[in-house]
């Protein structure tokens, strides 16, 4: 089986073969967020933070089989490797039967051509793609750790809403007709959904002034979510490309002003709640919370699909009794006294950055 491997290190690059990409995606590939249009953001992104984009593509003559999308940095003359974005789950995505030989081309590429010291990469801990890059590390000589990270709230669409309802424990049912009634007593309100457009976008960015998100970014000196803006550049339909996901803004409104929003992405009968946030005045009344369960209500009265995905596993997550995907942080490096030692500085200084990431994911996300 002959197959090669091609390394994207310029975002336009991923621009020329998208409809490849794409069509790959829509055959075999559950996760939007490796659209190409995202990759091709973060990408971008990831050059002005200082890192190189190095995005693995594999090919079976002219067909695309695999995507690897991570990026590179140096730090003490040494390179080293990780995912293009750690809070989303990205992992390797590579057709089954061309598993083994494209994971093996990555891993010498990286370690011999490369020369990298370390890669970290997310996975989900049941990844078939996991099992395979541990056989390939220890056929190598390469050390292979393995440690948790946040895993993903996930429920399933299987009964009706009235029977999911009655599921949530007691207290949280009264919790959620109390904030009906509050809402109520300020005035009208309603739930209101639209497609992903310069309208819609506006109003999130309206909601995004008055959060505490945004408090939270002044204090820190960040001047926007640059994630959000990548979903909103991303999404956007550009001539005869169409994103491989239905995005969908949910709103709730209160006498006619959007209080909090949730973005969703539709994508192979999953929803996936990517982004939200609400107006600070009106947090007594958690109208996050609130929109939240009045879509999951939504979803299940409309059977459109069989699965909701929060992304992260938050504690707030909790109150609907989401099961819990695990995902792991793999770690690969070479065997060596002064590998270890500089790996062992470069992990503690990014577990000091990731630990910064999921103690503020809800920033994030």
């Amino acid at each position: 089986m002959k197959i090669s491997t091609k390394v994207i290190t310029d975002c336009n690059a991923v621009m020329e073969l998208e409809n490849a990409w794409n069509r790959l995606l829509e055959i075999s590939g559950e996760n939007p967020f490796l659209y190409s249009r995202i990759v091709s953001e973060l990408m971008h992104a990831s050059l002005n933070l200082g890192w190189t984009p190095l995005v693995f593509t594999f090919w079976s003559g002219d067909k695309l089989v695999g995507l690897v999308p991570l990026i590179m940095r140096k730090m003490f003359q040494v390179n080293y490797v990780r995912d293009l974005n750690d809070v989303l789950y990205t992992d390797v995505f590579i057709s089954k039967e061309y598993c083994e030989v494209c994971i093996t081309q990555m891993i010498e590429f990286l370690f011999n051509r490369l020369k990298c010291i370390s890669v970290a990469l997310a996975f989900q801990s049941n990844a078939p793609n996991l099992k395979m890059l541990k056989k390939i590390c220890h056929k190598k000589g390469i050390h292979f750790l393995i440690e948790p990270i946040i895993g993903r709230s996930i429920f399933h669409v299987e009964c009706d809403w009235k029977q999911f309802y009655g599921s949530l424990k007691g207290g949280v049912r009264k919790e959620f007709r109390r904030r009906k009634r509050k809402l109520s007593d300020l005035g009208t309100w309603k739930i209101c959904c639209y497609e992903l457009d310069s309208k819609s976008v506006e109003r999130v960015f309206a909601i995004e002034k008055t959060s505490w998100k945004n408090k939270w970014r002044e204090q820190h000196g960040i001047q926007k979510d640059d994630l959000l803006h990548i979903f909103f550049r991303a999404s956007q339909a550009n001539g005869d490309v169409e994103p491989i996901y239905k995005s969908e803004v949910w709103f709730l409104e209160l006498n006619g002003q959007a209080i909090a929003y949730v973005l969703v992405f539709i994508y192979k009968g999953t929803a996936f709640f990517v982004k939200t946030s609400y107006n600070l005045q009106f947090k007594k009344y958690a109208p996050g919370k609130f929109l939240t369960n009045e879509i999951i209500r939504e979803i299940f009265r409309a059977k459109i699909v069989t699965r909701i995905d929060f992304v992260t596993n938050l504690p707030d997550d909790k109150i609907w009794n989401p099961l819990c995907e695990k995902r792991v942080k793999i770690i690969v490096r070479r065997k060596s006294i002064i590998v270890s030692f500089l790996s062992f500085i470069y992990k503690n200084l990014y577990h000091k950055v990731l630990s910064l990431q999921y103690n503020y994911i809800k920033i994030i996300i």
